[in-house]
């Protein structure tokens, strides 16, 4: 959310960033996150950092719901701790696995606050960005 957009915003700004500060204190030259080929990615960041741990319990939980037998008929037949993730685990967490796909693209899709803070320390953020941001300057 906000907040969230706000605490980057400070990490990503060059005057105020201590990841900044860090980078040219050790001589490596300053980043700059908010520039023009770097911003969307800094954008991706964000809502990376935002909805990782939403995806992450949605996963848990399609984990969790695999049977206990499964694992052990695995072991009985001789299966590798690999084996057991790729041939039973990842099949039987794929719908979980495309629903957070789906989630994180409508939600990319929705991304407003995130380029909306950026945009007052930045000038590398136009109006399409993401639809919404679009349609808020467009109305505005």
């Amino acid at each position: 959310g906000i907040i969230a957009a706000l605490l980057w915003g400070y990490l990503y700004d060059p005057s105020l960033s201590p990841i900044v500060k860090g980078f040219s204190s050790l001589g490596l030259g300053s980043p700059d996150f908010l520039g023009p080929q770097t911003v969307l990615w800094a954008i991706a960041n964000i809502a990376t950092w935002t909805w990782t741990g939403y995806n992450m319990l949605i996963i848990f939980a399609a984990l969790q719901a695999i049977p206990g037998e499964i694992y052990e008929s695995a072991r009985i037949d001789g299966c590798s701790g690999w084996r057991v993730a790729l041939h039973i685990k990842i099949p039987l967490v794929a719908p979980a696995l495309v629903l957070t796909g789906i989630f994180s693209i409508i939600g990319t899709l929705q991304l407003f606050n995130e380029p909306q803070v950026l945009s007052a320390i930045s000038n590398n953020i136009n109006s399409s960005f993401t639809p919404n941001f679009y349609a808020y300057y467009t109305a505005f």
